[in-house]
């Protein structure tokens, strides 16, 4: 026994419709829909691209980094921690 499809709501921003699709993965209701939700999907796809694209930019600059740069951090950070260390004690 085949089973009938279920009637489902367009996918595409702004249109309600609701339709029996021919095939399990439609998802719109017309070809206009169809196009906007490629085109959604298309945006969607270049942003995420962009975003991984600034990280790996980002890592690199950081990785280009000189090694003063990194010994004055190390520097900072112990010494941040030997004065938490030290807060309650008194002078030398």
């Amino acid at each position: 026994m085949i089973a009938k499809p279920k009637i489902i709501k367009c996918k595409a921003k702004g249109c309600f419709t609701r339709f029996e699709p021919a095939k399990s993965f439609i998802k719109w209701c017309s070809p206009e829909c169809g196009a906007v939700i490629g085109v959604a999907l298309n945006e969607k796809k270049k942003a995420k691209a962009k975003r991984d694209e600034d990280k790996k930019h980002r890592e690199a600059k950081i990785k280009a980094q000189p090694l003063g740069y990194w010994v004055k951090r190390a520097e900072k950070e112990f010494n941040a921690f030997i004065r938490k260390r030290d807060s309650g004690l008194g002078c030398i």
